[in-house]
């Protein structure tokens, strides 16, 4: 009897020091991966004017993130400061990639009063355009000689489709006033298949 007892006493200390080390084991198992973080994204001098918009995969076509984007009075052509652009309005909008899936595309709509005639350029991290949307009114980007692929032109939009954008890139969206007494018009964005 004091045999089983000293026996069953061992078997018991032994299946708690087992447990002791095979519990940290599986618990280790279920830890779930930390999610890399972006660091904060610095717009380029002079078009940080606008606190970052972070763009994750949550953000789709049908439920877009909207940003209000107020705008100055603009009469003029492109950006150039020197040339027919010297009159724009600019309102830049800093924007930060935060996708679990590589390559995701890049979307940006701006949508104003039809009346009014705006553009919309995105440029990378450093300032460098990569695309735009020009048109005129109702007068597609295409039919000016843009990209029908990745830009489009309507009745109170200008849109640009699908920049390929990597995990924590930043960019910029630049809305420029063309012709314009001001106004606030939205931006909206939303990540999808990349184009460009």
């Amino acid at each position: 009897m004091r045999s089983t007892r000293r026996l069953l006493s061992l078997a018991l200390v032994g299946a708690l020091a087992a447990g002791a080390f095979v519990a940290p084991v599986a618990e280790a198992g279920k830890k779930k991966k930390k999610k890399k973080v972006c660091a904060p994204y610095a717009a380029p001098e002079g078009s940080a004017v606008e606190e970052t918009t972070v763009v994750t995969d949550a953000a789709t076509e049908e439920a877009p993130v909207e940003v209000a984007v107020p705008t100055d009075a603009g009469l003029g052509i492109g950006r150039d400061p020197d040339g027919f652009g010297a009159e724009v309005s600019q309102a830049f909008v800093p924007v930060q990639v935060d996708s679990k899936k590589s390559g995701a595309g890049l979307y940006g709509l701006v949508e104003f009063t039809p009346s009014w005639d705006y553009d919309l350029y995105l440029d990378d991290a450093f300032g460098n355009e990569m695309m735009a949307s020009g048109g005129f009114f109702v007068i597609d980007d295409a039919e000016l000689g843009g990209d029908a692929d990745n830009s489009e032109t309507g009745s109170g939009f200008e849109a640009i489709y699908g920049a390929t954008t990597a995990d924590c890139d930043g960019f910029v969206f630049d809305v420029v006033g063309a012709t314009t007494p001001g106004e606030e018009v939205t931006l909206k964005l939303w990540l999808g298949p990349a184009t460009f």
